[in-house]
């Protein structure tokens, strides 16, 4: 759940800045929910339960803070699923001033009861507050074994479809184009979450570690633009890899218009795979002419 696409003023949180919603390049699509006034606001996610039984919940934060010291989750608000006070053990490191200036960190809490029906997590600022990228909901049957969400960059789940923002993705792994950029982010017309990451030289590469919960069909869809007039084919220029089998796509970017200047972000098939449950890595090597690169999609069926 992206905490931005939740309306805090449902809730009656009061603003502190000019907008809730505030575009953050290493945010979960761009955007997170910031501005809320230190003290008495509430914000919540209400979510129903239709299966009849009481489930487990494992449910993961994605904040920052903005202050100039590191602080613990608990001692600024107060968590509580149906009225029930929880504690996160989570601890915030503090605002830097170097960009992107917020620092998002990620902590998980295991077994929280939800009951059948509707069921409400809410937060509430007690000493402070804070920034919310996202929450990621895990709820499974009680008994069963929690997944460890902070172990992978994505989990599939069900069917349907998961996006990660390439700006989202642990860059570690891109090698600056110069000694000016000390950033990968930049933020063209037509990029999901409004950024791509760029800036990056040859050699390059990311990598995205996945854990599929059952078997199922995966179809994983690279979104990338091309910084100079195309086309530009992939294979031959960017090595895709799903564990140690090296994938070809037979594709091309569009490239660059001159005329209109403009990215042409152009959605890229990279594999279909029926997939058993477990652990998988798909690596992205640059080996010539890098392309930005806007997102990562997987449809699940």
């Amino acid at each position: 759940v992206e905490a931005e696409d939740i309306d805090p003023i449902e809730w009656g949180c009061t603003l502190s800045g000019a907008n809730y919603k505030e575009a953050r390049p290493n945010a979960s699509g761009g955007y997170s929910l910031g501005c809320l006034s230190v003290l008495g606001n509430v914000y919540g996610i209400v979510f129903e339960n239709n299966t009849g039984e009481n489930k487990i919940l494992d449910l993961t934060f994605c904040v920052s803070d903005f202050t100039k010291h590191d602080s613990l989750f608990d001692e600024k608000v107060e968590c509580t699923l149906n009225g029930n006070v929880f504690k996160t053990n989570g601890e915030v490191p503090s605002y830097v001033d170097e960009f992107p200036a917020y620092t998002w960190i990620t902590f998980t809490v295991f077994g929280l009861e939800v009951t059948p029906g509707r069921n409400v997590f809410a937060i509430e600022n007690t000493e402070g507050a804070y920034n919310y990228d996202y929450f990621d909901f895990d709820i499974r049957d009680v008994g069963s074994e929690p997944i460890d969400r902070n172990e992978y960059d994505v989990v599939l789940q069900g069917s349907g479809t998961v996006l990660k923002e390439a700006e989202s993705c642990d860059l570690s792994g891109l090698i600056p184009a110069n000694e000016t950029v000390t950033d990968f982010f930049e933020n063209p017309a037509w990029a999901s979450g409004g950024y791509s990451v760029g800036k990056y030289a040859v050699g390059s590469s990311l990598t995205l570690d996945i854990f599929v919960e059952e078997d199922c069909t995966v179809t994983f869809n690279a979104c990338m633009a091309f910084s100079s007039p195309g086309p530009f084919a992939i294979d031959g220029h960017i090595v895709f890899k799903l564990n140690d089998e090296t994938l070809t796509t037979g594709a091309s970017l569009t490239g660059y218009d001159d005329e209109k200047m403009w990215w042409n972000f152009d959605k890229i098939k990279i594999f279909e795979r029926e997939l058993t449950a477990g652990e998988y890595t798909i690596t992205i090597d640059f080996i010539d002419n890098a392309p930005n690169m806007d997102y990562f999609e997987f449809v699940v069926s």
